[in-house]
This record gives structure tokens, sequence and C-alpha cells, in this order.
């Protein structure tokens, strides 16, 4: 007996967008900031660094879920210096997440005052491009902030659809 061949990820975003309805951009760069943090874990897991931590619009999106505005970059936090927060995500990107890889496009814009770099990441699906997001790549930083340690008990509920479905 075959089993039902796997829905392609596009179309299930576009079916759950439909379902739920969110804005199916919002799913596919949802998927990308799922995707990136999902490298950052296994980095952490494999020791190429030390932690993460989202800052910002994500942060605040998987907190609050819908109820928070959508983004359209992710700011994420490392401890060191800028040179060696770079190479550091670099390196975890190389790792991949599942079947998606990342590049890092163009040059890093140094953001002097903030002590961060802003990047362009492309992020692919199996062999296919899938989409482009902003990253503020910064230093940990002080105070309140939500960390890979930190989980939330508020996820969007498109990003729990497939686990409903697959009974996880």
């Amino acid at each position: 007996m075959n089993p039902r061949p796997v829905e392609r990820l596009e179309k299930a975003l576009a079916r759950v967008a439909r379902e739920e309805g969110v804005a199916q951009e919002r799913l596919l760069r949802g998927v990308s900031f799922l995707a990136l943090c999902g490298v950052l874990e296994r980095a952490v897991q494999e020791g190429i660094l030390n932690n993460y931590y989202l800052k910002g619009g994500v942060a605040m999106e998987l907190r609050f879920a819908e109820d928070a505005r959508a983004t359209k970059d992710i700011d994420i936090g490392l401890t060191g210096e800028r040179a060696e927060r770079l190479r550091a995500f670099g390196s975890a990107l190389a790792l991949g997440f599942d079947e998606f890889t990342f590049q890092l496009k163009g040059k890093p814009l140094h953001m002097d005052n903030a002590d961060a770099v802003s990047l362009e990441l492309a992020v692919r699906h199996r062999t296919r491009a899938w989409q482009t997001i902003d990253i503020d790549l910064g230093p940990a930083g002080q105070g309140p902030r939500t960390s890979s340690s930190r989980r939330s008990a508020a996820l969007p509920r498109w990003a729990c659809a497939s686990r409903r479905r697959s009974g996880a």
C-alpha cells in the first residue's frame, strides 16, 4: 500500500492560509523564521552557538501570536564581539534545518551605533528558492528577552496546524 503523497509545503500553506484567514505571505515569513530558529537550535545543540536571543517583532509574534503586528525582519542576539557573532551565525547557517538551507546574500551592513549587522538571508526549501528575509544580528544585550530556552505558550494557530494534523 502506498502512503498518501506528502503535500507540497507551498500548497499546504495556501490551504492553511485560507482555512485560518491568515495572509499567505505572513505564513511564508513565519515558516522562514521558524526554520531559521530550527537551525539556530541545532547550532546550540552542536556547540556552535552558546545560545541565541530573539528580539523585536518576531519575539512579540511568538509570544502574542496574531495579536502582534506582522514583522518583515528578525532580530537575533548572540554573545561575543560583532565579528565573532557574524562568524558563528554563518557556521550555524551551514548546518541547514530539515529540508531548508540558508545562504547570506550580499555584504553585511554594519550598524555601528547599535553594534549590529543587517543581513539578507536567502532561504531555500529542498532545491527551490523559498524566500529572502532580513536579519538584524546584534549583541545579546541586557534586560527582558525571549531566548531559545524560554518557550512561548501562545504560538500562532497556523504554527501548530501541521502538528495537530500529524498527531504531534
